[in-house]
């Protein structure tokens, strides 16, 4: 594994921690962007924490473990290489599971060559945990600040996921990985985050547009 400077490997434990919680930065970069603080300040307001956008004490020990084990192996299976060919490249495919983009990926694992049986170090993400609630979700598009939520029927926050709609200047437009994005009404999620609402919406659903 390439080295990390320790700011490096700092914001890149916060973007998985973020992203395991429900409040994704988007592609996980392992630098600071607008999308990290976005979804940093999100989580500290819907924990009740002082909303700084900084990353603190209070707020790593609410984070908790996710904060500590950010990344972890991976061996590349015959399955992803068969499945790599429908891709411009297996670590682009790798890159989209986990929620990072192919360049990391590489730089996380300078000695590999991406072949079959070989072992990444890779962003520690998961699926997105949460259950289809019961009740019917809100789900707020706020898209001059770049940013979708969704509340459940007691007005908690529970999940957040940066956005851009076609055209944006800002970095989550601006810098094409190669990732697939998913369209909703002219609003694009990475698809891992779009699936996450798709999980977490029902027929009923209510969608406000600010």
């Amino acid at each position: 594994m390439a080295h990390l400077e320790p700011r490096t490997k700092r914001v890149l434990a916060l973007q998985v921690a973020l992203d395991r919680a429900g409040f994704s930065p988007g592609e996980i970069g392992a630098h600071s962007s607008a999308n990290t603080e976005r979804a940093l300040r999100a989580f500290q307001q819907a924990h009740g924490l002082h909303v700084t956008g900084e990353l603190d004490r209070k707020t790593v020990r609410t984070l908790g473990q996710p904060f500590v084990r950010s990344v972890r192996t991976y061996q590349i299976t015959e399955r992803d290489m068969e499945t790599a060919l429908d891709w411009t490249s297996l670590a682009d495919m790798l890159a989209e599971r986990f929620h990072t983009s192919a360049a990391l990926l590489r730089y996380m694992n300078t000695e590999t060559r991406f072949e079959e049986a070989e072992t990444l170090l890779v962003p520690n993400v998961e699926p997105f945990a949460a259950q289809r609630p019961e009740t019917p979700v809100v789900v707020t598009v706020a898209e001059r600040a770049h940013m979708l939520s969704v509340q459940n029927a007691s007005g908690e926050v529970i999940f957040h996921a940066p956005l851009t709609t076609p055209g944006d200047n800002d970095a989550f437009a601006s810098e094409p990985t190669g990732l697939p994005k998913v369209s909703l009404g002219g609003i694009r999620l990475t698809s891992w985050d779009a699936m996450r609402l798709a999980c977490l919406m029902n027929g009923t659903a209510k969608v406000v547009m600010r």
